[in-house]
């Protein structure tokens, strides 16, 4: 049995949430350790921003302020065509 249209969206919304949240959680905890710290924080602002406007004021913020410092960020390919992401499965090449 389906679930209703609005029961999905709540439960994705949520999961999204929690995603964020964990990553952020875990990000935090690498900071002290060599490793990826800020850029699994950083990660998980993301995720969250696609759901909460503070979030993706905040994961603005801290983009400025790396700039601003120099530190590079990483570019995650982004989608222009239906077929999704640059190197995907099913992706067309432009040539």
């Amino acid at each position: 049995m389906r679930r209703p249209a609005s029961e999905r969206t709540q439960l994705q919304r949520l999961a999204v949430r929690a995603a964020g949240w964990a990553l952020i959680g875990a990000g935090v905890v690498l900071i002290p350790l060599p490793g990826p710290g800020w850029a699994v924080v950083i990660a998980g602002l993301a995720i969250l921003a696609r759901e909460s406007p503070g979030a993706r004021r905040l994961l603005t913020r801290v983009r400025q302020e790396f700039q601003k410092r120099g530190v590079p960020l990483p570019r995650w390919p982004r989608s222009t065509s239906p077929g999704g992401p640059a190197g995907a499965p099913g992706a067309k090449e432009k040539r």
